[in-house]
Order: C-alpha cells, then structure tokens, then sequence
C-alpha cells in the first residue's frame, strides 16, 4: 500500500527550499528566507570578525616591560582608554581581557615603586639616625677623655684646671674625630667644648656628664 502525501492545508503553499508550509500571500518564506519573488535562498553574510584593541595590547606589553615604572603608568592609562573602547565598539573590537591584564600589571608595578620608594626612604632615615648616634658617641668620649686629663692635670696643678687643651695632650688626652676645646677653667671647675659636623656638645665640670646645653 503506498502512502499517500499529506494535502497542504488551504491557503498555503509549499517552500521549494525547505518545503516548510506557509502563507499562500508570503514572498518570503519566514523558515528559511526564500524569496518567492526571485526564487533564491538568501546567502547569509558572515560577520565580521572583531578587530583586537591595539591600545590593550599596548597596555599589555608596557606592563610587562615596566621601564622603570613608566611602563607601569602608561600601561595603567592605555588600558583604561581600551576597556572604554572596547565596551563602546559594539563588538567591532576585542582584547577587553587583555586590556584588564595590562592594568593589573600597571597597578602592581605602581604599587611596586611606592614599596621602593618607602623602603629607601626608611633605610635612609635609619641610616641617618645610625651617623648621628654615631657622631654623639664620638662626641662624648672625646669629652669624657678630655675631662679625665683635666682631674689628672689638677691633680698635679694644686688642684687648678687648665684652658690649654695642649696640657691636657700631657695627661694622655686622645681626641677622637671631635674637634675639643676648652671654654673655660680655673680653680672652681671648667667648660669643654666638643665640635663634629655642626654639632655642638658641652661638658660641664659641675654636672660631669656631657650634655648639649650650655656651660
């Protein structure tokens, strides 16, 4: 027994690319785009391929690169200006990945320069602060000398202290870096005088100790 097609239902016709039913008024077949008037199928146009951002690959390589954190900072303001680009293309251009690849290796080489720069900045403040603790020590172990040759001149000098510092080289005065002078002396006491890279330090016999006021 052979079957028998099915009859299209009224009022329609048969597509002759697809053999979908449609409309008997349709020019154009709503399944496959035949067009009725010109019997063609219609070619579909490929599109066009999106384009990648040259400013996002830009950004990427100076990321990369760094240059000294010049790299980093145009790195960080290309990568920007290709995100806003590509977001606004259409889809006409790509590469946002990249775009966002090269910022975050901006930032981190931004970030990277102020960490140095901090570091430096505390190794030289420590640095600093390690010279002049340096220079002071100096200072008071010229001072401390200085006043032991003193006491050692007095003792030989009725008990009157002396305001040559060459008197004090005879009682075994050494002086350090500190450039040592002697302010004032007499039978009462003395005033030494320590002086290294425009730092001042006073030994006053009367407080035995070195200080940086005054006599």
């Amino acid at each position: 027994m052979t079957d028998t097609p099915p009859t299209p239902p009224t009022g329609t016709k048969t597509c002759p690319s697809c053999a979908e039913q449609v409309q008997e008024a349709a020019q154009v077949c709503r399944f496959c785009g035949y067009d009725f008037n010109v019997g063609v199928r219609p070619t579909p146009v490929a599109a066009a391929a999106a384009t990648t951002n040259g400013k996002a690959i830009a950004s990427l390589i100076l990321g990369i690169l760094w240059i000294g954190g010049l790299g980093s900072l145009l790195a960080v303001i290309l990568g920007h200006s290709a995100k806003k680009e590509i977001d606004n293309s259409g889809g006409r251009e790509g590469g946002r990945g990249i775009a966002v690849a090269g910022l975050i290796l901006g930032w981190l080489g931004i970030a990277g320069i102020i960490l140095m720069i901090v570091l430096m900045a505390g190794l030289f403040v420590a640095t600093d602060a390690t010279i002049d603790k340096g220079l002071r020590a100096d200072m008071e172990a010229s001072l401390k000398n200085a006043a032991t040759a003193q006491e050692s001149y007095a003792t030989t000098h009725d008990g009157t202290y002396t305001s040559d510092v060459s008197d004090l080289y005879l009682e075994g005065f050494s002086p350090g870096l500190a450039g040592v002078s002697v302010l004032e002396a007499n039978a009462d006491g003395y005033c030494l005088e320590a002086v290294l890279n425009d730092e001042v330090m006073h030994f006053d016999s009367s407080h035995g100790a070195p200080e940086d006021g005054g006599c």
